[in-house]
């Protein structure tokens, strides 16, 4: 039995349909489990009226927690030896998990991951439905995947939660972690270096719903919360430390990379001083650590990428920080 887990925030515009896309999947034996996370909106109403009509819903209602915590809710209450995240604005292809589960037969994988199609409120993206769209099939040992993630190559269909079916075991002592965002950066990387082996579905089975924003807006409203990746890339470069060289020096890499992009989104939001320059020293820190792992190319290219930062202060560290690397 496949347990599919669908926190839900406020979203009611679009929960029937993705309620739907996963009740009325070709394949049927799952049990969907809702977790309403103290919705203002009707999104309770919907949840509870799917919750009579079809015995295989089960209803979880919390007061406002986040996404992790609602995930978590879930994780703990699933009784399938297979589980699968959809986000409440999102929906299914009808047959995403019978195909996805032959595909995780046939290799005996821990998780398989398939394409997904960007879609809008009002507009579906038409080069998605290419007629030669590639059904093509990638198997990867669970190190390779983590390599894939960490290089780039396939980044973001891997890292995040959703277009995904996985293996029960693989959330033994791991759960989400609560009042953080990226949140999907935390855990993925663990789940899939615990697997045998990864399997790449490029068939596009998953719409993924591109809600409208303002990047001002975001850009405006920048807290110490977009730290969040960077600390969590940093958990990934000391889980590797003792463990794998290659993973820990591609870890290494990708951390500070993320790190230097953070902090000139921090400045350029006019975010409290005080709060950045202590970030910033805690990665000056971090770096000393590390700089021996790093590709020289690689800081000469972030140091020009960084020139138009307009803190002279930061422009100072940054500068001071190339220095260091460059003469090791």
């Amino acid at each position: 039995m496949i347990s599919v887990i669908i926190p839900i925030y406020n979203t009611g515009k679009y929960l029937e349909k993705c309620i739907e896309s996963v009740l009325n999947q070709t394949y049927t034996d799952l049990e969907v489990i809702l977790v309403n996370d103290g919705s203002t909106d009707n999104s309770l109403d919907i949840c509870r009226e799917y919750e009579k009509k079809d015995p295989r819903v089960i209803l979880i209602s919390q007061e406002n927690k986040g996404l992790s915590a609602a995930r978590n809710a879930a994780l703990k209450a699933a009784k399938g030896d297979i589980f699968s995240m959809v986000d409440s604005d999102d929906y299914l292809e009808p047959e995403m998990f019978e195909l996805m589960l032959d595909k995780m037969n046939e290799q005996d994988a821990d998780i398989v991951a398939c394409n997904y199609r960007k879609v809008y409120e009002n507009l579906i993206d038409n080069s998605s439905y290419d007629e030669e769209e590639s059904e093509a099939v990638h198997v990867y040992d669970g190190k390779e995947a983590v390599k894939q993630l960490m290089e780039g190559k396939n980044a973001t269909r891997l890292i995040v939660a959703h277009c995904k079916i996985y293996k029960k075991h693989l959330f033994e002592q791991v759960l989400y972690p609560e009042g953080k965002v990226h949140e999907d950066e935390f855990v993925t990387y663990l789940l899939i270096y615990k697997s045998k082996r990864v399997v790449f579905f490029e068939k596009k089975l998953y719409n993924y719903m591109q809600r409208q924003g303002s990047i001002m807006s975001e850009i405006a409203n920048v807290k110490l919360s977009v730290f969040d990746k960077s600390d969590a890339l940093y958990e990934r470069v000391r889980y590797f430390e003792d463990g794998d060289e290659e993973l820990f020096v591609l870890a290494v890499r990708r951390y500070l990379e993320e790190y230097l992009k953070v902090l000139r989104l921090y400045v350029r939001s006019k975010g409290r001083t005080s709060v950045g320059v202590s970030q910033m020293q805690q990665f000056q820190d971090r770096m000393q650590d590390y700089k021996q792992y790093l590709e020289k190319q690689t800081y000469k290219n972030l140091c020009y990428m960084y020139k138009d930062v307009r803190c002279d202060m930061w422009k100072r560290q940054m500068k001071n920080m190339a220095k260091k690397i460059l003469k090791k």
